[in-house]
């Protein structure tokens, strides 16, 4: 588990994919299976890896998206809640978290965080929405 700093730190190093993370209330293994089978129903012929080493491991496999497919990583947290990250040019997790909420029939959200700029008073903060 990484404490509140270090999943900061890691967070930065890991940007853009980080910026943006979805939840999902079910198992990884249960979101993983059925955001593999989604994909593939789409026409692509994706496969499932398991990934051991932890979040780090896991984002650094991922990398980047320079070209090529997108890949989604689901991880489990210190909860009964998945994390869904992908490595997409712009990522964005909110279209595989709102399928798994209709296949699994469980609950989503997902959060935005952007770092804090200051623009006069208005300070640019995270958000999120829920499924």
């Amino acid at each position: 588990m990484v404490d509140e700093m270090g999943f900061v730190r890691l967070g930065a190093r890991f940007e853009p994919t980080t910026r943006k993370i979805g939840f999902v209330a079910a198992p990884p293994g249960d979101v993983a299976g059925a955001t593999a089978g989604w994909i593939r129903s789409l026409g692509d012929g994706t496969g499932v890896d398991e990934i051991p080493g932890g979040l780090e491991a896991a984002l650094t496999r991922m990398g980047a998206l320079v070209s090529g497919r997108t890949k989604v990583l689901v991880v489990g947290t210190a909860s009964p809640w998945s994390a869904v990250l992908d490595n997409g040019i712009m990522p964005d997790p909110s279209g595989v978290v709102s399928r798994m909420v209709d296949l699994l029939g469980v609950r989503g959200f997902y959060i935005v965080a952007e770092p804090n700029v200051y623009s006069g008073n208005k300070t640019k903060s995270a958000s999120g929405a829920s499924f």
